[in-house]
Order: structure tokens, then sequence, then C-alpha cells
């Protein structure tokens, strides 16, 4: 098979996509709370209670950090950069609110229960704090109802409780997004050394790089937004570089996600490709119009290295406030 000038492993996503109402995220009204019957309008959630989205093949390995927005009560889990995982939660209600912050996971066990609250299970706990905040498996009202925990559905809880190890990130925010604006993104808000992902130059700059050259021989992520014609490319779950895309011509764009993965062959880039052609087509006139980018990249196109096409938008308001910060 002759070599492409990017090579690609198309795998399409409408299925999830359209399950969570990702083309234009719609938020679910949550039940009612008591303020809620009182006459208040309930709070509306990105998620429903107890849903939930598990897509390991996004981002296959590397280091793992986790990201909890008590406004919006959801978790969205991170490996090498990119969202493998996203549900709903249920955290601290009035009077035993989660606090904010980033915290390393300090203790894990399956099979725990409560020493404070009558011997409660707290199935796949992930203690983050040792007062007593920690991830687990709970019901979820769908609404905050915890002592300060962060009850997952139980089946998110089992894979979340598989992959992040001691000592990686949860990231806890309490951060309202601005009307309209997208509470799901692919793009970590943090590094595994609890850096903002984005300095304030990969925000702005037309072509940004990071000042460290790549390390050798370790695969490339090459995350592309469809909604914000942005690539960032990660590696080790570090940004790298950044730049803008050519816009997409309406009617033109793939539906769904695409997962492009590198091969090598000896010496030779094979290739191997399913899915629409669309996506296909897409990748490789983005490749070769981003120029110096595509230059600079080349040589360090590792094996295992993938290009993710997404619907998805890859930063919000999280990114740019933590980037404003840094700055």
């Amino acid at each position: 098979m002759p070599a492409q000038p990017f090579p690609l492993f198309l795998s399409s996503r409408r299925r999830w996509l359209a399950q969570a109402g990702w083309g234009a995220v719609a938020c679910v009204a949550a039940p009612a709370s008591g303020a809620a019957r009182r006459g208040a309008a309930p709070p509306r959630y990105p998620l429903a209670p107890r849903q939930h989205f598990w897509l390991p093949h996004l981002s296959p390995s590397g280091p793992v950090v986790a990201l909890v927005n008590l406004h919006t009560q959801m978790i969205q889990v991170f490996r090498d950069g990119v969202a493998i995982g996203f549900s709903s939660v249920s955290t601290g209600k009035a009077g035993h609110g989660t606090p904010p912050g980033v915290y390393p996971v300090l203790q894990k066990a399956r099979h725990h229960r409560s020493s404070t609250y009558n011997n409660a299970p707290m199935p796949y706990m992930l203690r983050l704090t040792w007062p007593g905040v920690a991830l687990h498996g709970g019901h979820l009202p769908g609404y905050p109802a915890s002592h300060g925990c962060i009850r997952l559905p139980h089946a998110f809880a089992a894979r979340v409780f598989e992959t992040l190890r001691l000592g990686d990130l949860v990231m806890v925010v309490r951060h309202a997004l601005p009307s309209g604006a997208s509470p799901i993104t692919l793009l970590a808000p943090i590094t595994a050394q609890a850096a903002p992902m984005l300095p304030a130059g990969a925000l702005t700059a037309r072509n940004f790089w990071r000042a460290a050259p790549p390390a050798p021989g370790v695969p490339l992520t090459l995350l592309a937004s469809l909604p914000q014609q942005r690539l960032h490319v990660l590696q080790a779950g570090a940004l790298l570089a950044a730049c803008n895309l050519p816009p997409v011509a309406p009617g033109t764009a793939p539906e769904g996600n695409g997962l492009c993965l590198w091969q090598a062959d000896g010496e030779r880039a094979a290739w191997r490709a399913e899915g629409d052609a669309s996506t296909e087509a897409l990748a490789a006139r983005w490749w070769l119009a981003s120029g110096e980018v595509a230059q600079r990249l080349r040589p360090h196109l590792a094996a295992g290295s993938r290009l993710l096409i997404s619907a998805l938008p890859a930063i919000n308001d999280v990114h740019r406030g933590l980037a404003g910060a840094a700055g």
C-alpha cells in the first residue's frame, strides 16, 4: 500500500455523539430539588443523572488526569491529554460542599465503607483528601446530594478506578460557562504535573510551538476540532504545538469523530483506513495545507501517533481561565 501525506485510521463515532446530543450540546433538566419544588427553576446539566460514556480507544495510553465541574455536575477523564470518559456526578450538598482544588489520588480501595456516615458503602473509592473527599460509586439523584464526596455511576466508577493510579490528579472547579458554550471538551485542562495545558500563547498565536523540542520516538496525538478550526499537538500528555486549520466548506465536514492512527512499516510509512472518505480527504487536505506545521511534525510522527478529528470543541473557558491565571 503506498505511503500517504498523513496516515489515516478512521472510525466513526456517530452513535455516541448522537446519544449525548453533542452536535449542539443540549442541557438536561435535573429532577426537582427542594428549591425547585418551592418554585425555583431546577438546575440544568449537560448529562442526565447516571448518564456516562467511556471511549478508551480515543487515547489508549499515556498520563491520566480528571476534571470535575461542580457547576455542571460532570466529570471528564483525560488520557494523554484527550478525553476518554464523560459522566454525570453528584457532589456535596449545601453545608457539605465539595471543595475546589487540584488533588492527587491518595488511596484506592475497591470495597470501602465510610467511617463517618453509618458504614455507608463507597465502592471503587479513590481518596482525594484524608478528611474524607473521594470519588466513588453511589446514588445520583440529579443534583448535589453527597456529604462532600463525588459520586459516580457504578459502571463508570469501576472504569475510573481501573484507569486512575495513585498520584494521578483530579481537578475540581466551580465554573459556570457562558450561555450556549459547550461544557464538554476533548482537551485536558491541565497536564499530569498540574500545569495549565494551554499557555496564553497557545490560545492566540496562529502557529504556537513549545520551546522544548519533542522527545524522540514518543508518539504524538494530533487533536483537530472542527467547530474551532484548531489543531493541538500533544506528546506525553503535554502540549507541543497548536495552529489554525483551514475552514471546512459547508456540507463537506464529516459526521461524528474520526480516529486516525499512524503505523510504521520499517522505513516506509504504512497506513490503513476505514469509514467515510470525507474525513480521510479532510485530514489529507489539512495536512497538505499546514505547510510549516507538517514539515516540523513529519520527522516526529513515531509509530503509534494518531490524529483525532472531532465535531466537539477542544477547549472552553476553563482552559482560557487557567491560561490567563498562569500568564
